[in-house]
Order: C-alpha cells, then structure tokens, then sequence
C-alpha cells in the first residue's frame, strides 16, 4: 500500500490540473439574408456566442487547445441552411466573411 500511494496522489495531481485554451479574436461578418443561430467548432468552442445578423457583423472569441490553431467550423442559419469551413487557422486569421 505505501508504494501505490503516492502515485496515486500524483495521479490525482494531474488528473485535476485543467487543459490550457487559447481564445482567438473572431468577427463573423455575415453576407447572407439569414442570421447565423449556431457555431459548431471541432475541438473547441465559441465563448460568447451571439447571434449573428443577416448582413451583419459580430466580434466573438474562438477557443482552441492550446497550440491548435486549425479547427473546422460549421454556421447554422435560421432558414435552415449551413455553411462549413473545413480548414479555419485560427492563429492566422481574425474572422471570417459568410455568402452563400
């Protein structure tokens, strides 16, 4: 028992020790004629997700793993339609322009 214990105690150490993110300065500017209601991203998350107006813009931070930087997104739109991006460079890119 006094052998397992301590390694049991680091293990629990670095169970409890939380991933690191990076959040990516994100403007959606959307060209279409329906408002994005929705941002899938693979691997991560938008953190302040707002709805995006048709023919208008927002400033959202995108949150990746730290050192990702490309991840795949998919917008849904309130007339049922979606638009995904296979490769987004979050490190590279401050946002992107939606049209149909």
């Amino acid at each position: 028992m006094t052998k397992t214990l301590p390694a049991l105690v680091i293990f629990a150490a670095l169970a409890a020790t939380p991933s690191l993110a990076a959040d990516h300065a994100f403007v959606v500017t959307n060209r279409t004629e329906a408002a994005v209601t929705s941002i899938v991203v693979r691997g991560g998350e938008i953190a302040d997700f707002q709805r995006v107006p048709s023919n208008g813009e927002r400033n959202l931070t995108l949150r990746l793993p730290d050192g990702v930087c490309e991840t795949r997104l998919t917008f849904a739109f309130d007339d049922s339609d979606s638009i995904v991006v296979n490769t987004y460079d979050a490190c590279n890119s401050g946002g992107i322009d939606l049209d149909y």
